[in-house]
């Protein structure tokens, strides 16, 4: 998996770093990772110098060469310090793929989470066609009544198929334990900085407990700020608040959908037709999976609009 251009030049500016502080201000360094052009360095300005290379093997296969030019007589020492920052390089990359594969499978997550929402809706729309198609049964005759059979025992085959999806619920492992949202909150905001950036996070200093598997309740604090974050106008910055029974989002600067550019009629609960217009098919997903797992959770909804902007609100009885 290849890693960002602006990504790979962070590194080599690292790398740079990195042996420049270990070694004398007059050795030259310079690195090429995945393909990016070889900083070539000034010979003339390091005499009598030799150059060492280490190459940079993330998983057996080698993406790149570190070099160092410095005195001869410092020479053992700039081979040791071109293998660690060799080493350390290999890591960062490392970590930077895993980073960035974590974030191209978000998606799929987003999408089993959002499954059970969208199978109960789904469920729900099979449910009224069959029974419509039962009641023209009972008004019509001969092979238009044969007709509205075959609708109805199709309908019945297509909700049976989605019984599959709905009884799956291995994720929810764990869903009893009783765990305590500051921790989880924090783990949240050190393993998304780009969320970290733009929120305001106030948390109490004592424990706020809520019953649920922690990798779910993560996903709760994850999809509530990326549908803030989706809503928020550049440059501002959201409030997120934790309280014993009370997680919430303060988006400010954000109004609410009105009714002309919501429509009527409308199927959607009043959570979803007070948050602004959705803009990607991305965004319709997070707010499916964000409703299903709070249902799930049994996590109480609302959307409170005053001066401060629109605040999305989570609120539960502490057990």
């Amino acid at each position: 998996m290849s890693v960002e251009q602006s990504r790979l030049q962070e590194l080599v500016s690292l790398a740079q770093t990195w042996a420049g502080q270990l070694l004398e201000e007059s050795a030259q360094v310079w690195c090429q990772l995945d393909g990016e052009p070889k900083q070539q360095p000034d010979r003339s300005t390091v005499a009598d110098a030799v150059e060492h290379q280490a190459r940079v093997v993330v998983l057996g296969q080698e993406r790149g060469l570190v070099g160092i030019r410095v005195r001869t007589d410092r020479a053992d020492r700039a081979a040791a310090v071109a293998n660690l920052v060799a080493e350390l390089l290999a890591t960062r990359l490392r970590v930077l793929e895993l980073e960035q594969r974590q974030r191209q499978q978000m998606s799929v997550l987003v999408l089993g989470e959002a499954a059970g929402s969208l199978v109960h809706a789904i469920n729900n729309n099979l449910n009224s066609i069959s029974v419509q198609a039962s009641l023209l049964q009972m008004k019509l005759e001969g092979i238009l009544r044969d007709k509205a059979e075959v609708i109805r025992r199709e309908v019945s085959r297509a909700a049976t198929r989605l019984q599959v999806v709905q009884q799956e619920q291995s994720w929810l492992t764990g869903s009893n334990q009783r765990c305590d949202m500051r921790e989880i909150t924090r783990e949240f905001l050190a393993a998304w900085p780009e969320f970290a950036d733009w929120l305001d996070a106030h948390l109490p200093q004592q424990p706020v407990f809520l019953r649920g598997s922690p990798t779910v309740l993560g996903r709760v604090v994850w999809l509530l700020s990326a549908i803030g974050l989706a809503c928020m106008p550049k440059e501002a910055r959201a409030k997120l608040t934790l309280a014993p029974g009370l997680l919430q989002l303060t988006l400010p600067g954000v109004s609410p959908e009105t009714p002309e550019e919501s429509g009527a009629p409308d199927s959607r609960d009043k959570v979803e037709q007070t948050l602004p217009p959705i803009r990607s098919a991305e965004e319709e997903l997070q707010r499916e999976a964000f409703a299903w797992l709070a249902r799930q959770l049994e996590l109480r909804r609302d959307i409170v609009v005053d001066a401060a902007g629109l605040t999305i609100r989570l609120t539960w009885n502490e057990a």
